[in-house]
């Protein structure tokens, strides 16, 4: 299944993250947690997009971690608390190694 929106092509995993995105803009909680760290869903495509370029672009039970890991609210509060603006930062480490570290504690979160 492959649909064109604003001239492009998306892809399956495309489309799928946009409808959960989607289901998201509807959640009260997940609102409420984005407001309090003021990101946007727009961040949420970036968090995902960094989580699978730094190894969370597995399935682990079930779950395709880069976008599961936003789907839960226990899993985005921490994704929240450490982004900052294209990735995330944890004290004392460059942003690739925390971009790594996160990814990494995603996967181990499924």
């Amino acid at each position: 299944m492959k649909s064109a929106v604003s001239g492009k092509t998306m892809s399956d995993k495309d489309l799928y993250t946009e409808e959960l995105l989607t289901l998201l803009s509807k959640d009260k909680a997940t609102i409420n947690l984005l407001a309090d760290y003021k990101l946007k869903f727009d961040d949420l495509r970036v968090m995902i997009s960094t989580l699978e370029q730094h190894g969370a672009g597995q399935i682990v039970r079930g779950h395709y971690v880069a976008v599961s890991s936003i789907a839960f609210v226990d899993t985005l509060n921490v994704l929240c608390n450490y982004w900052e603006n294209d990735g995330f930062k944890i004290e004392d480490k460059s942003k690739s190694e925390s971009n790594e570290a996160m990814a990494y504690q995603m996967l181990r979160s499924f």
